[in-house]
């Protein structure tokens, strides 16, 4: 879906022409001096610890206690709450461990802050991020289960572990599309955040995780900020210096705090789009500094890419924030009718050659399929002017191809379907009018079309008799019959006598005559149909269910139909059964109070049955929770044995059995049978499924 690129800038850097006053390389020391003065890669975070975030004086944070596997040894009393694994990365500030939760027996990640860094800013600044990133609860922003510090007084938060990588690895070895997923998912999770009044300042590819199951998470919201409500921020709500210089916008480069707003993180997606489409960030130069320089004055890096998406990315990272993409959603939507113009040019580029080799070889197939995918293209995209211009081409050389055979209906009925919008300026269906009104008087050509048409009568009329399926010719204009098949007698209940020289609307075979009508409209647009879904009915008035498929063709000087109509009665009985039993299954399992799930270990996705969703006391249209959603409604007391006796499911492939009280809506305990067992492939476990038993009423009666 990849869109095509040329030159469009020349030299070194693309200067945005709204620019404002320079802002100098000795300005630029003076505000980054500090962090910058030992620093070499661009791409890093940098952020200053001049002033943290304003935290409660009151606010405080349980103890956890965290070990290590060898220490579990000697903790006797278990009351090690986290056991540490082997570190997975650091950064800044902070470093990040695997861990095990013992409570859940399931696997973190914890971040601890650095003994060098435990200053009491750089705790709150800690204690900030947690406290942000564990109020946005998004799918494509990591999910933080815990805030906590050990016994010795480290600060720590535990998170949910992806197995994956950080984008930034991958971004230039992904397609356009692939990375285009990604970046709307990235636009999701940031629109969220300012719903929530909370700008990232630091979005980029390297702030980005993508799992091994496909899970997209934007992190590090350590330089985040919550802006007040209706107003700027003030002098003493400003925050520290930080950011990534290679992406940054020019008020955060410039440390204008006043101008901070979502339009700040805009303009940093509007920078990883510039990367996706051009492999490099949009600020470089020979040292940080210069690069922070750059980015203070908007200086873009040269690109020889040019076209729509390369436009969007342009405008997201104007120099003035009001000249901006107002939204991260509406720059997503930007994006996605990119997609969708991609989409459309790709299909007019399939009807394009569609209609070349109809051309080339004269095939009214051809020429029908290749109207149909430009049209197609224009059902993805209205305003397609090459699918507009394709089309009309394409129909004058059809119509010119249909006079040049001497098909002067379907010349004309090609001419018929043309309207204002896509006659373009190729098409000139006027002249081509006159032109088959005049040919249709020539009677020479006249006859030569009936004698071919008679051929065609012929090929058809040999292979039909014998067919088992309705076959019948009929006149396109009114339905009079013209000849039927022995097949069409028997199922239809018909004599012969009654159905030659009777209109199709006299016998009323159609049961919707006004699907007969569409049915015409097709015919007389396309010049075929395939598998059209109808009824029809019998002399007796049974109703017969049945797909037809007709094309058009001559008889005698008029423009008739060959019909195929093949019964489709017997899967219609087979789908109504099927229907009925499941209707019954779910109606029986309401009388019982008893509801079945289904739980696919691989994929960790849960399905339950309408009376599960009815017992647990969910609505369906928010779904099915996660295993830990459904726990926590599941009693304190109950939780641990039905997680253990799961657990012991996948491992040792034991089913359970297992009266639980769960949380009802009113805030009371339903008691609960929960049964289950595994499903074995291989010789391993890969789902359980079982059921669940409301028993509330049999243990009150007892």
């Amino acid at each position: 879906m990849a869109e095509e690129f040329e030159t469009v800038y020349d030299g070194d850097h693309h200067l945005n022409p709204m620019a404002e006053v320079d802002f100098s390389l000795s300005e630029v020391n003076d505000l980054w001096e500090e962090l910058t003065h030992d620093q070499f890669d661009p791409t890093l975070t940098f952020e200053t610890s001049e002033r943290g975030p304003q935290i409660p004086s009151d606010f405080s944070v349980p103890t956890r206690r965290l070990g290590t596997w060898e220490s579990k040894e000697d903790d006797v009393n278990h009351s090690l709450e986290y056991m540490l694994g082997e570190k997975l990365g650091e950064g800044g500030m902070g470093v990040i461990f695997e861990a095990n939760q013992s409570a859940l027996n399931r696997s973190v990640a914890i971040k601890m802050l650095k003994s060098e860094a435990n200053s009491e800013a750089q705790r709150k600044k800690f204690l900030s991020e947690a406290v942000l990133t564990g109020a946005l609860q998004h799918p494509n922003i990591i999910a933080l289960h815990d805030l906590a510090v050990d016994q010795n007084d480290n600060l720590f938060y535990s998170m949910k572990k992806i197995n994956g990588e950080p984008w930034s690895k991958t971004i230039r070895q992904k397609s356009l599309d692939e990375n285009l997923e990604v970046f709307l998912r990235i636009c999701n999770a940031v629109a969220f955040a300012h719903s929530r009044g909370v700008i990232h300042r630091d979005i980029k590819p390297g702030n980005v995780m993508l799992g091994e199951f496909g899970e997209v998470l934007l992190l590090d919201w350590g330089l985040a900020v919550v802006l007040p409500q209706n107003r700027q921020l003030q002098n003493k709500e400003f925050p520290g210096l930080g950011g990534t210089p290679s992406y940054m916008s020019p008020e955060l480069a410039r440390g204008e705090f006043d101008k901070l707003s979502p339009q700040s993180d805009v303009y940093l997606l509007g920078a990883v789009l510039y990367e996706i489409i051009t492999k490099i960030p949009p600020h470089t130069g020979e040292s940080v500094n210069e690069v922070l320089k750059n980015a203070a004055n908007n200086i873009i890096e040269a690109t020889s890419k040019k076209g729509e998406l390369i436009s969007i990315a342009f405008d997201a990272m104007a120099t003035r924030i009001d000249q901006r993409i107002s939204s991260a959603m509406e720059l997503r939507s930007m994006v996605r009718n990119f997609q969708t113009h991609t989409q459309s040019m790709g299909i007019t580029r399939r009807a394009k050659k569609f209609a070349k080799r109809a051309r080339q070889n004269n095939d009214y197939i051809l020429f029908a399929n290749a109207i149909l995918t430009f049209e197609e293209a224009l059902d993805v995209w209205a305003d397609n002017k090459k699918a507009i211009n394709g089309l009309s081409l394409t129909k004058k050389y059809y119509t010119e191809s249909a006079i040049e055979n001497g098909d002067l209906d379907l010349a004309a009925s090609i001419l018929d379907g043309v309207d204002s919008k896509t006659s373009g300026p190729n098409l000139e269906p006027k002249s081509l009018s006159q032109k088959v009104s005049q040919l249709k008087k020539d009677r020479a050509k006249r006859q030569r079309q009936r004698d071919k048409d008679k051929k065609d009568l012929k090929k058809w009329s040999e292979s039909f008799n014998v067919s088992p399926d309705i076959v019948a010719i009929s006149r396109l204009r009114d339905g009079l019959i013209f000849e039927v098949n022995k097949a069409y007698l028997k199922t239809l209940g018909y004599m012969r006598s009654e159905v030659i020289g009777k209109s199709i609307g006299q016998l009323n075979i159609w049961a919707d005559p006004k699907h007969r009508d569409e049915f015409v409209h097709v015919l007389e647009t396309v010049g075929h149909c395939e598998e059209w879904e109808t009824i029809l009915q019998t002399k007796t008035g049974q109703q017969i269910p049945v797909l037809l498929s007709a094309g058009i063709l001559g008889f005698d000087g008029e423009k008739a139909i060959i019909t195929h109509a093949h019964s489709i009665a017997r899967r219609k009985k087979m789908e109504k059964r099927l229907l009925d039993s499941e209707r019954r299954f779910r109606e029986t399992q309401q009388l019982a109070k008893l509801g079945t799930w289904e739980y696919n270990l691989e994929t960790e996705k849960i399905i339950w049955s309408d009376e599960t969703f009815r017992i647990i006391g969910l609505s369906q249209e928010i779904g099915e929770p996660t295993l830990e959603g459904f726990l926590s409604t599941v009693h304190p007391d109950d939780a641990p044995e039905l997680l253990s006796r799961i657990n012991q499911a996948q491992t040792d492939g034991k089913p359970y059995n297992l009266e639980i009280r769960h949380k009802d809506p009113e805030g009371g305990y339903k008691r609960i049978v929960a049964t289950g067992k595994p499903h074995f492939e291989n010789g391993r476990v890969i789902s359980l499924f079982g059921s669940v038993m409301d028993i509330t009423d049999f243990r009150q009666s007892n």
